[in-house]
């Protein structure tokens, strides 16, 4: 049991020691509210922008290029341009809100 305690006790403040070390190196775009990077913002920012990245263009093109036959010409208008225009804009909103709003 005492070993147990003891490598307890090691692991603790190693942890510590590494936290100390995540704060001094950490750029600043990726620190949480507590100063250190989580494991969870490293991995979701390029997996959700590579989903985004495969995803967006799909569905802009299948919106583009829909069977508008039968359609009114204002409700094309509206499906062709002006939703791909309006996503464009919500995208760059969201990822630069703090220097636009």
């Amino acid at each position: 049991m005492k070993f147990i305690r003891e490598l307890k006790a090691r692991l603790h403040a190693f942890n510590e020691e590494m936290k100390l070390a995540r704060v001094m190196y950490a750029p600043n775009g990726f620190r949480s509210a507590s100063g250190i990077s989580s494991l969870k913002e490293v991995v979701y920012i390029p997996v959700g922008l590579l989903i985004t990245g495969v995803l967006l263009p799909i569905g802009i093109s299948s919106l583009v290029t829909a069977n508008t036959s039968g359609w009114n010409s204002s409700v094309v208008t509206i499906v062709q341009t002006l939703i791909p225009v309006l996503a464009g804009i919500a995208i760059a909103l969201y990822f630069f809100k703090d220097v636009v709003l």
